[in-house]
């Protein structure tokens, strides 16, 4: 088994992963002088030692082809964002998260931190900043959301989930 570790000061918003399928092993955070660091351990597991674990603990082996598939489902539903849905529709998916996969999106009001800059998050989203911007300016103007710098007020969740784009 080999290992290493690593510090990075990172903000206190929740951390924006550009690719959202990868896995993180062993992060935790420690407050140190008014700031959060995180470390992040990274260890190398041999194949002799995860094909021992699966033959002697199926459990292991069902929670790896869970997490698998999780996986792919993520990817797959990725993939029909990008090709299936406006930009409109992604902007708004990415603003609810994971409400809008609930059938039926409960109405409260959020206020949703950007983790990162609008043009990491239009790249994330395979839009250019500029129509990024746009989208959240015609939100904005519907009523649908309120913009201050990175900080996204949705007073309606239910109103803005059920948009449907002109």
């Amino acid at each position: 088994k080999t290992g290493s570790m690593s510090c990075q000061q990172v903000p206190t918003a929740p951390a924006f992963n550009p690719y959202p399928r990868s896995v993180q092993v062993g992060e935790f955070e420690v407050a140190i002088g008014g700031g959060i660091w995180v470390a992040i351990g990274v260890l190398t597991v041999g194949k002799a030692a995860v094909l021992g674990e699966i033959a002697a603990n199926p459990d292991f082996s069902l929670r790896m082809l869970a997490g698998l598939a999780r996986r792919l489902h993520g990817l797959v539903k990725d993939v029909e964002a990008y090709t299936l849905h406006s930009g409109v529709q992604r902007v708004i998916g990415y603003l609810l998260g994971d409400r809008v996969s609930e059938s039926e999106v409960a109405s409260e009001s959020i206020t949703v931190s950007l983790p990162v800059s609008k043009a990491a998050i239009a790249s994330r989203l395979s839009l250019t900043p500029e129509y990024f911007s746009r989208v959240l300016n015609e939100l904005e103007t519907a009523g649908l959301i309120q913009v201050d710098k990175r900080d996204i007020r949705i007073p309606d969740t239910a109103r803005l989930a059920n948009h449907q784009p002109l």
